[in-house]
Formats: C-alpha cells, structure tokens, sequence
C-alpha cells in the first residue's frame, strides 16, 4: 500500500521526489522554530515586522506614495 502511494506521488511530481518533501518539510519545521525563538523578543519582533510592512507597501504602490505604508501599518497594528 506504501509503496503504490510512493509511486503515484513519484510519476504525479517528476522530478520532485519523496525525498524532496521530506527535505521541505524538515527545513519548514526548523524555520518555524527559529522564527518562533527569534520572534519572541519585541525589538526584533518589530523589526521583522516594519520590514514585511515596507516591502508589502513598496510593492503594492512601487514606492511612490507614502500614505500606503501608514495604511499598511495600521492594518497590521490591528
């Protein structure tokens, strides 16, 4: 039964094997850790935070207006 799952998921996902998921999976697992551990101090907290909302606010209006970034902001302050 293992094994016809194993093959199917093989010819379904060529090139991408069971060991590719496996990688992915434990590389996710680790990650999530690491960001758990790093998150729970608040300066790097809001450090990671203004970062992800300054890249959301560049790429939504490519940097032109600034009342994206305070509107961002305030959605993610909520």
């Amino acid at each position: 039964m293992f094994q016809e799952i194993k093959n199917y998921l093989e010819e379904q996902l060529y090139p991408f094997t069971i060991t590719h998921l496996i990688t992915f999976i434990v590389f996710t697992a680790i990650t999530y850790y690491i960001t758990e551990y790093i998150l729970q101090f608040k300066l790097l907290k809001w450090i990671y935070i203004g970062t992800i909302i300054v890249l959301i606010a560049s790429l939504y209006k490519q940097g032109d207006d600034v009342k994206a970034v305070r509107d961002i902001f305030k959605l993610a302050t909520l």
